[in-house]
């Protein structure tokens, strides 16, 4: 029995130790994460969750994006609170005190200078289910910074800043942090 584990032992070493100078010499993908001056649209691609917030009225906005590396959205979603609009009912069930929207990819797109800032112009439309007090639609126009910790291999961001100059199309600035 003790034989057997040394001989386990031995082989795990070795195969740990063929893999390790595998991985050294196999060269790594040519993707590099962006240096300060070298960014572009194709850092900001696949998805990104916000949460963002007014800096006045207290409300906030939970919004996911599907940038596609190219200036345009494959998808979005956006949820916020109906209390941005009326009241809270807290008789209601909570799909109704929420308002849901779908980004309008055909109306929304970006753009990313090469320090890593961008901008970027979401068209959301409402969900037919949504509370009547629930805007029917709106533009919301943000600007951006992109972190470059953490990059992906692929040179994705993982992380940004948002600002927006009219979050929930209320006229009314907002910010937050966006993750991969």
């Amino acid at each position: 029995m003790l034989k057997r584990k040394w001989v386990a032992a031995k082989l795990f070493a070795v195969l740990g130790g063929a893999g390790l100078a595998f991985g050294l010499c196999v060269p790594s993908a040519s993707a590099q994460a962006p240096t300060p001056g070298n960014f572009s649209n194709a850092n900001y691609a696949n998805r990104y969750v916000c949460n963002l917030a007014s800096d006045d009225d207290f409300y906030t906005a939970l919004t996911t994006v599907f940038p596609n590396g190219g200036g345009t959205f494959t998808s979005g979603t956006m949820e916020a609170p109906v209390s941005a609009f009326v009241a809270f009912d807290p008789t209601l069930p909570p799909p109704a005190n929420f308002c849901a929207y779908s980004l309008d990819v055909a109306g929304s797109s970006y753009a990313v200078a090469t320090n890593g800032t961008g901008v970027e112009v979401l068209s959301w439309s409402p969900a037919s289910t949504n509370n009547p007090s629930c805007p029917a639609g709106f533009l919301m126009s943000d600007s951006f910074v992109m972190r470059i910790n953490g990059a992906k291999p692929s040179g994705a961001v993982v992380r940004t800043e948002t600002t927006s100059d009219n979050l929930l199309g209320e006229d009314e600035p907002g910010w937050g942090p966006c993750l991969k």
